[in-house]
């Protein structure tokens, strides 16, 4: 049965690639990210001290034993530490009734004019998944084989159904030989513009981490640079898959909803 395989993050565009915008990330079956050693006692350390963990902090912990994501923004925790110390801490929350009122937490920036970094959290809400996808709806004739691996990296089916949904879903393959299923997604847009519709660029780093994203740009437009603050827009879109699998492989559609805008403010950085 040709079911996707899982894979890892790649870098794209000088970037690690967005795991996040692959991944449903619903409040009843969030996405855990394989915590290591180290960040796991950085974290015990913080909740037996009664101090939460900041996102940036984190992020320290995770440059220490990931040399692939060191490398990119440059491993030097000092730098980072410096840097939550400075940060702005005040949580923006922007609800979206349209899309079940999923919430995005803006928990943490730093912007000091030429360095723009953010500490976020997007609690995805969606319908449950759509079981007897099959031969006789109207959206079966519309789909396409998963035999490119560009598509088999984007159609990482155990990630983006919850455990029940994927279990549910194989169970039914493996008893009568096909299974169908309808799921929704919501994820991040692919550009963050300023107010005036200025593209800050695709040159960022989007890393999942347990308690939140760390979002970091590796660079900024002139147009970003040197501002006493940033007033931002971030788009959250919506789509709805169409999956099929039987013996002669997997099938998919894809479909894209209304996106949502998001705009906050990012003052920047006082020291």
């Amino acid at each position: 049965m040709n079911i996707p395989p899982s894979a890892s993050a790649e870098k794209v565009n000088g970037s690690i690639a967005n795991t996040v915008t692959h991944r449903r990330m619903r409040k009843a079956s969030a996405i855990l990210i394989a915590a290591t050693l180290a960040l796991t006692l950085m974290t015990g350390v913080a909740l037996a001290t009664g101090v939460a963990q900041t996102i940036f902090r984190s992020m320290m912990g995770q440059i220490a034993v990931d040399d692939a994501i060191g490398q990119i923004i440059g491993n030097d925790p000092a730098k980072y530490e410096k840097i939550d110390e400075l940060s702005n801490k005040e949580e923006t929350i922007v609800t979206l009734p349209a899309m079940k009122n999923s919430q995005f937490t803006l928990s943490q920036s730093y912007y000091d004019g030429e360095q723009l970094m953010l500490g976020y959290d997007f609690d995805a809400l969606t319908e449950p998944a759509e079981f007897g996808f099959a031969p006789g709806h109207e959206r079966f004739f519309e789909l396409e084989p998963t035999v490119t691996e560009s598509t088999a990296l984007m159609l990482e089916l155990d990630k983006m159904l919850t455990p029940d949904e994927y279990a549910c879903f194989m169970q039914t393959l493996e008893e009568t030989g096909s299974s169908g299923v309808v799921f929704q997604e919501l994820m991040l847009g692919d550009h963050i513009r300023l107010a005036d519709g200025t593209d800050l660029g695709s040159d960022y780093v989007n890393y999942p981490l347990d308690n939140g994203v760390y979002f970091e740009f590796l660079s900024l437009p002139e147009e970003a640079r040197n501002q006493d603050e940033l007033s931002m827009q971030m788009t959250i879109k919506r789509t709805i898959w169409y999956y099929y699998a039987d013996t002669t492989g997997g099938y998919y559609h894809l479909e894209y909803g209304t996106p949502e805008t998001l705009s906050f403010t990012i003052p920047r950085s006082e020291g």
